[in-house]
């Protein structure tokens, strides 16, 4: 295969404060910033970056694509998350999963999950 993934692209109304939300969010150093763009590192040598983009219009209904932050302690990086700017969307619990849905300062939707053992 000749493809590989570089970048996980995020549209934002303001990159720049999306993008240190979630350089704060998960610890990933911001390595561009502009208004109209800010781009994060990747956690591997050859993972993808987080990209934020300007466009001129904003979110409107539920994501089709989001992020799944794992995690030992659910509980405290969701209080955490949310002091940082991330808003209470919901919980959710199946069969043996369980895990909080949060909105970033532009609404869009990420969850925060048990790790799995």
């Amino acid at each position: 295969m000749t493809l590989q993934l570089r970048a996980v692209t995020i549209d934002a109304l303001d990159p720049v404060v999306l993008g240190q939300f979630w350089s704060a969010v998960t610890g990933r150093e911001i390595i561009a910033s502009r208004s109209d763009l800010v781009r994060l590192a990747s956690e591997t040598t050859d993972g993808p970056v987080l990209l934020f983009l300007k466009v001129p219009e904003s979110k409107s209904g539920k994501d089709r694509i989001h992020l799944d932050l794992e995690t030992d302690d659910r509980a405290s990086e969701v209080k955490r998350i949310m002091a940082l700017g991330a808003t209470y969307h919901s919980e959710v619990e199946e069969t043996k999963h369980a895990w909080t849905v949060l909105q970033d300062p532009e609404g869009n939707e990420f969850c925060i999950i048990e790790s799995i053992s």
